[in-house]
């Protein structure tokens, strides 16, 4: 799977490691909602694209019984998971390609399947990561990403042409996942979702720069720029 990481090391490692710091408040949703759903047993979890590992870190905080396996192609990054979690019982980092998951495990090697921000940034299609996930997983996944809620997609290439820093951002369309999944599993399987809607101000960077920050809107919403 190729993904395109070609930030500069330093920016692209710090992304990783200041997450340890503190969630990121898309990190802190998706906890919430699996509060909600998920009861805190012993699931074993493959976590997607897991890069420095944080999610998994937060992740295993408010479910400890849950064991994780963290999966990533990029070999530098996944040595920051490693340090960062060395010695942590019921997490594991291999460098796997997910395409190639089959090769590595068989058939339900897994309760869950887990991809954050994971299939909006990658250069194959969400259907063929459904295809994979749900060959491995025993009762679901869970995931965050880019939708529309209509039958609208955008595919985008990002340039940062100071930093060397080339991405791919997809919106897909809510719509097209929904009829996805039907044709894979009919009835056996169901979509459960939430929005959202970050809680926090996130300021602009003095010096324009590739990143997010937030701007308010007259009714006092915030708007993810």
């Amino acid at each position: 799977m190729k993904i395109n990481k070609n930030i500069s090391k330093t920016s692209y490692f710090e992304y990783h490691l200041r997450q340890y710091q503190e969630p990121y408040r898309s990190t802190v949703a998706l906890i919430n909602f699996l509060k909600k759903r998920i009861p805190n047993q012993s699931f074993y979890i493959l976590d997607v694209g897991c890069g420095g590992g944080a999610n998994i870190h937060w992740l295993k905080k408010y479910f400890p019984k849950w064991r994780f396996l963290g999966i990533d192609t990029d070999r530098e990054v996944l040595k920051i998971a490693k340090k960062m979690q060395k010695g942590k019982e019921g997490v594991e980092f291999r460098e796997i390609n997910f395409l190639e998951s089959e090769d590595y495990f068989p058939k339900k090697s897994f309760d869950y399947i887990n991809a954050i921000q994971f299939i909006s940034f990658i250069d194959v299609d969400f259907s063929i990561f459904l295809e994979k996930a749900l060959t491995l997983a025993r009762k679901g996944i869970f995931l965050t990403s880019l939708f529309s809620e209509g039958w609208i997609e955008q595919y985008t290439t990002a340039l940062d042409l100071k930093e060397n820093w080339k991405g791919i951002y997809k919106i897909y369309s809510l719509e097209r996942f929904r009829e996805t999944l039907r044709k894979i599993g009919g009835n056996k399987l169901s979509l459960e979702y939430e929005k959202f809607d970050i809680d926090i101000d996130l300021p602009k960077p003095i010096k324009p720069k590739f990143g997010t920050y937030t701007e308010k809107t007259e009714k006092g919403k915030r708007l993810q720029i």
